[in-house]
């Protein structure tokens, strides 16, 4: 995770395929923006409040946050441009 305005990193988590779940929390206030990443083989739980501007895309940010860190894309190859076959 990294802020925004100044890119700098303030998480670095190494995470697995199918290892940890990213949900909204519910704290009883409609407008809060609360979710919570969970490990799933421990009880290492850390809390994110969404900095996307419009609230409309925290669901779909979320499902495809979810979706990479379970089906993550190969890694790119030498230099970073991928496989060439």
């Amino acid at each position: 995770w990294k802020l925004r305005p100044t890119g700098q990193v303030v998480e670095d988590l190494l995470v697995f395929p199918s290892n940890q779940e990213f949900t909204k929390v519910d704290t009883g206030r409609e407008d809060d923006r609360v979710y919570l990443l969970q490990f799933k083989n421990s009880s290492r739980r850390f809390f994110f409040w969404m900095q996307e501007p419009k609230k409309e895309t925290d669901a779909e940010n979320a499902r495809k946050l979810n979706e990479y860190m379970s089906n993550p894309p190969p890694a790119a190859g030498p230099g970073g441009l991928g496989d060439s076959d």
